[in-house]
């Protein structure tokens, strides 16, 4: 899934741009991979949402700065998920194309068919769900039992009013070895389209705890043409598995041939200001889930002393947020120091991979 900041046009003269993730809703589940590190919270108010959206906009077209923001953790999760996505689209311009959701809310509901009519009128024809295994293994890596049978029955929901849903398939040891009986329901579905993965590595508590699920070049080798054939992405790392095993990152790192190997989004500076706005209306330098300096609160400090501390404050790194060592070692001292030259896990994307050798480094990194 692409990035879930949404920008507008800067005017010519600015020079550097604010997103704010906004924590509107808690998510039903905890998923162990999840790059949020969503967890089940209470709701923001609307008109508090509107608050801090409409002021953050005009604070920002006053500096001539760019605008961005985006609800979390589960919109759908909302009460009044309809009329949130409304003035997001209002103040953002964002057509929420397609609907990245857990499934839950549209399973456990009574206003199930309400909430996606609703939803299907601020544009989404959509939907975007995920699942990391088959029953009882998916309930295990999103901490909640049925689980599984839920994400079912909102896919057959949204489905039936006539949207389109498709689905993320986060492949771990487990559902490798599940592989037949688990492509089987998928398809039986009806996707829209399916985009099997290998989750990414985070240096946080919950990706420690998820390394033990993740899959090796073995598990993946004899599933590899099928997945093939039913994704619509990782076309390479899927046929060339080998080439992302931790053992080739680590030949990649020593033979400075790392950059060369990163995704292209890997190598993109982090531009603008990151923020996240707690559901209180606190404001950290960060994203959803992941907070570091706090600089205020839009309604007991004011939006424009608040944001304004932020800027004041600039840009920081994700490494810097991690609370990752500086200066920190090269690629190469990391392989040749962390890394497992024999190593057989699959990480598809370099940052997992570094990430993994700094919680090494660390002494961080848990048990795989």
């Amino acid at each position: 899934m692409a990035s879930p900041y949404i920008t507008r046009q800067a005017p010519p003269e600015a020079n550097m741009g604010l997103n704010m993730h906004m924590e509107v809703a808690g998510c039903p589940t905890v998923c162990k991979h999840c790059w949020a590190q969503g967890v089940p919270y209470g709701m923001m108010p609307l008109e508090d949402i509107r608050f801090a959206l409409e002021g953050a906009r005009q604070f920002c077209d006053d500096a001539g700065i760019d605008f961005g923001s985006y609800p979390m953790h589960e919109i759908a999760a909302h009460p009044q998920a309809a009329e949130v996505m409304r003035l997001f689209r209002e103040v953002c311009g964002d057509d929420f194309e397609p609907l990245p959701t857990t499934g839950v809310p549209f399973a456990t509901r009574d206003d199930w068919r309400e909430l996606a009519t609703a939803i299907g009128a601020q544009g989404t024809r959509h939907f975007w769900v995920a699942f990391h295994g088959l029953g009882a293994e998916h309930d295990a890596l999103v901490s909640r039992d049925g689980a599984f049978q839920e994400t079912l029955l909102a896919v057959e929901r949204v489905k039936c009013l006539g949207f389109r849903c498709g689905a993320n398939v986060f492949v771990t040891r487990e559902l490798a070895a599940q592989f037949e009986p688990m492509a089987e329901t998928l398809q039986r579905l009806g996707l829209s389209g399916m985009a099997w993965d290998v989750a990414r590595y985070y240096p946080t508590a919950r990706a420690r705890q998820y390394e033990a699920h993740r899959p090796t070049l073995d598990d993946l080798r004899p599933i590899s043409d099928r997945v093939r054939r039913l994704t619509i992405y990782g076309e390479v790392q899927w046929k060339n598995l080998e080439a992302y095993t931790e053992a080739a990152w680590v030949r990649k790192a020593m033979r400075d041939e790392w950059e060369a190997a990163c995704q292209p989004w890997e190598l993109i500076p982090q531009e603008g200001v990151s923020l996240v706005c707690r559901p209180n209306l606190d404001v950290h330098t960060g994203e959803a889930g992941l907070y570091g300096q706090r600089h205020g609160n839009l309604k007991a400090d004011g939006v424009a002393t608040t944001l304004r501390r932020a800027i004041d404050y600039g840009p920081r790194s994700k490494d810097s947020l991690y609370r990752l060592p500086d200066p920190l070692p090269s690629i190469a001292e990391l392989a040749e120091r962390h890394g497992d030259p024999c190593g057989q896990a699959v990480y598809f994307e370099a940052s997992s991979m570094r990430y993994r050798w700094l919680d090494r480094a660390a002494g961080k990194a848990g048990a795989a």
